[in-house]
């Protein structure tokens, strides 16, 4: 109870010096000098903390930009060296010998060729229409044996060389 009285007591005295003109702890600290030092001085401060906080996040975004860059750079290289490797192993020369020696194929000339084209129908034909179609196409120009000179022997002759 003391310390409510305590409190009350002092509001009073602070409403009593304030009507009666006296200035209070407050405005005395206000029209002094050194509070108004202290508070530019404490901008100062603040001021100086920003900018020292600035050139320190500035330079770290410029060692990651620096860091960025040379990693774009070595994947560029990267890229480049893949690129060249795929137009190396894609080369029409180098699939061609593959073929001959792994697969054994060899290059027709192109009045052989035809192509079969799967997913169109033409107007008027269905499926099995289709499908004889390229049938017929097949059978056509597929190679036919007409006569054999060779025995059994000379080709496993052959072979074996």
């Amino acid at each position: 109870m003391t310390s409510a009285n305590n409190t009350a007591s002092a509001l009073k005295a602070l409403r009593q010096s304030a009507s009666q003109g006296k200035p209070g702890p407050i405005r005395r600290m206000v029209a002094s000098r050194s509070l108004s030092t202290l508070f530019v001085l404490s901008l100062l401060m603040v001021a100086a903390g920003l900018y020292i906080w600035q050139r320190v996040v500035a330079l770290d975004l410029i060692n990651e930009v620096s860091v960025l860059e040379e990693t774009n750079r070595t994947r560029r290289d990267v890229l480049m060296k893949v690129e060249t490797d795929v137009a190396e192993l894609a080369r029409f020369s180098r699939i061609a010998k593959l073929a001959e020696k792994q697969f054994g194929l060899k290059q027709i000339q192109s009045e052989n060729l035809y192509a079969v084209r799967f997913g169109e129908e033409s107007p008027g034909q269905g499926g099995i229409s289709q499908m004889w179609n390229t049938l017929r196409l097949s059978l056509k120009n597929a190679p036919s044996i007409e006569t054999s000179t060779a025995s059994a022997s000379e080709l496993f002759d052959e072979r074996d060389k």
